[in-house]
């Protein structure tokens, strides 16, 4: 559990790769939003599959407790 801590309170920059939306992907992606309070930027590079519509419907969905002045970039591949 000190690794969780450790992980919440130094991690700044979180850069996906082929993200896709799915339940793990997107588990994930709630943790590092609702609990790592040094986060700055995540980067999500978007699966050819994905959608930015529907990943920008989930990540509003997502509550930013921790890190609201974290800076989500969708890039579409």
């Amino acid at each position: 559990m000190n690794q969780l801590k450790c992980l919440q309170s130094s991690v700044e920059f979180v850069d996906f790769k082929r993200f896709n939306g799915h339940v793990a992907q997107m588990k994930l992606l709630r943790y590092f939003l609702e609990n790592c309070a040094a986060l700055k930027k995540l980067t999500l590079h978007l699966d050819y599959n994905s959608t930015e519509d529907e990943t920008i419907k989930k990540l509003l969905k997502i509550p930013r407790a921790a890190s609201t002045k974290c800076e989500v970039v969708i890039v579409k591949m």
